[in-house]
């Protein structure tokens, strides 16, 4: 039984989470599976870009509740070891050379956040709830931070990692969890679409270049940020795929990565 569904049309994946009967809770066979396919589509040169939603009401409301209850009698050595299998899956998506695009609908709490977190574009409707609620249990949203803090930045994540007070996509919006909030599912989904289209015929090299760009010079000064910026540009006009972009432009026709 898989819980992770993959699709793959014109150079566009979309990786669905499939257990909706439990708003897509996360628990080790789907962590597994998470983490096999963004190692896949990684290296999978026909992608240019990856789309994760989620099958039913909620996107992903954290972790499994079974789950939860199985790991409160082992050791410390064991939890480390899941913890460690769950971090990986997060670092695996957030390492992906692709670019993702993240669908959030329903409920999106701890684990959920987290994947939110480690997608490049992130949209949502209206009515999609949020919450860090681990500490109102006794726990710590401990392997999604990382990704989070450097998403929502230090003060957003004081706030909900301390309170665990539920907010709104709109709130969401305005930490910088999602970039867009639609008023529907099919809104939203017309304009993940439309961006995927988008990205899927830009230079493949640049993209996945752009999103490295974007981590190397973030946390960086700006004299060491225009050394490694101008490595960039300098490769980027000299490669293959620049050459072709530039005398395509200038030839007045579609670059040979668009066919």
């Amino acid at each position: 039984m898989t819980f992770v569904e993959l699709e793959i049309k014109n150079k566009i994946a979309t990786v669905t989470l499939s257990r909706p009967e439990v708003h897509n809770a996360l628990m080790p066979e789907m962590i597994n599976e998470l983490t096999n396919i963004f190692s896949k589509l990684d290296t999978d040169r026909s992608i240019r870009v990856i789309i994760l939603e989620a099958e039913g009401k909620s996107f992903c409301a954290g972790a499994d509740l079974n789950y939860m209850s199985s790991m409160i009698n082992a050791s410390y050595k064991e939890n480390l070891e899941d913890a460690s299998k769950l971090g990986q899956m997060f670092k695996t998506i957030y390492d992906c050379s692709k670019p993702i695009i993240v669908k959030v609908q329903g409920s999106a709490f701890g684990g959920g956040i987290g994947l939110i977190s480690v997608c490049d574009i992130a949209f949502s409707v209206s009515s999609a709830i949020f919450a860090l609620s681990e500490s109102k249990i006794g726990l710590v949203p401990g392997v999604i931070s990382p990704f989070l803090i450097k998403k929502v930045g230090f003060s957003n994540a004081s706030r909900y990692f301390l309170t665990s007070e539920r907010f709104d996509a709109n709130k969401a919006r305005e930490i910088g969890l999602v970039n867009e909030v639609f008023k529907d599912m099919n809104e939203l989904g017309k304009k993940v679409n439309e961006l995927a289209e988008v990205i899927s015929t830009n230079g493949p090299e640049a993209v996945i270049a752009c999103k490295k760009l974007i981590r190397d010079v973030a946390d960086k000064n700006i004299n060491d940020a225009l050394e490694v910026s101008k490595e960039y540009i300098a490769k980027s006009r000299i490669s293959k795929e620049g050459q072709e972009g530039i005398k395509a432009f200038f030839e007045k026709r579609s670059p040979n990565w668009t066919q």
